[in-house]
């Protein structure tokens, strides 16, 4: 009995570990730090949209660490906490007493974590790259939000990022709100250069953005698709990808894309 326990038991760990090495999933999502499309600060409602995508990797932006408007809350550790994962913050900017970027939150350990400045424009604008192992080689993960405002920044920004992680010597996943739609420029710089900008494939609707504010005909009526995940260097995989129905807890809908190696 002691001996089949104990091959079931392996199998059983067997099988976790072939999952883990042949499938990822990856959520990119604007959190608006935590505010609602109802006005409130609710991290717990946030923790629960993203457990309930069971990811690996997650990248978050418009993220405050000890902000007067968020209640002076380490949002990124919260939600670490909250969701059970590893979380690393990348600064842009000071604000309002604390720091206002980028976060990153990962179900593999964080091997290392680098916040890079990008370009310049209306605020300072960063992307936050940490390295995880997966399928036994390194891996980048980067949480970025471009410009808002100005088309020259949004260029300058995206070729920036070709720059920094187009020669990285393993796979790269840049995702994150690009405020840019799909055909535009700053998205064109990057597959210009070699990067795959997914398609949203999963048949649902793809626009991301729904509004600051509710609109009279509709408070879930998205209004674009600005919110990305692009590659490079990631092995063929069977790619699944789109856009998560969540309409109260940000005025951006989570994104998600899931990779599968299974033969």
């Amino acid at each position: 009995v002691p001996l089949a326990v104990s091959f079931f038991a392996f199998s059983g760990l067997l099988r976790a570990e072939l999952v883990t090495n042949t499938t990822l999933r990856v959520l990119a999502y604007n959190i608006k730090h935590g505010q609602g499309m109802d006005g409130k600060v609710d991290l717990e409602r946030i923790a629960r949209v993203i457990r309930a995508q069971k990811p690996d990797l997650v990248a978050l932006q418009e993220v405050d660490k000890n902000c007067k408007r968020s209640g002076n809350q380490d949002i990124a550790a919260r939600l670490g906490k909250l969701v059970g994962m590893e979380h690393r913050f990348g600064k842009a900017i000071p604000f309002q007493g604390g720091e206002y970027g980028n976060a990153v939150l990962s179900r593999f350990p964080i091997v290392k974590a680098t916040t890079h400045p990008l370009p310049k424009s209306s605020e300072p604008r960063a992307a936050l790259e940490v390295v995880v192992q997966h399928r036994g080689e390194p891996l980048s993960f980067v949480s970025l939000h471009l410009e808002r405002n100005s088309d020259g920044a949004r260029n300058a920004q995206s070729k920036a990022l070709a720059d920094l992680f187009g020669d990285r010597p393993h796979p790269v996943l840049l995702a994150g709100d690009f405020n840019a739609a799909p055909w535009s420029e700053p998205m064109k710089v990057l597959s210009d250069r070699g990067w795959t900008i997914l398609k949203k494939n999963d048949g649902n609707d793809a626009r991301t953005f729904h509004g600051e504010k509710k609109r009279a005909d509709s408070s879930t009526a998205a209004r674009m698709e600005i919110d990305f995940v692009v590659t490079k260097g990631l092995p063929k995989a069977r790619i699944t990808h789109g856009v998560i129905p969540e309409t109260m807890a940000s005025d951006h809908r989570p994104i998600y894309a899931e990779f599968d190696w299974m033969p």
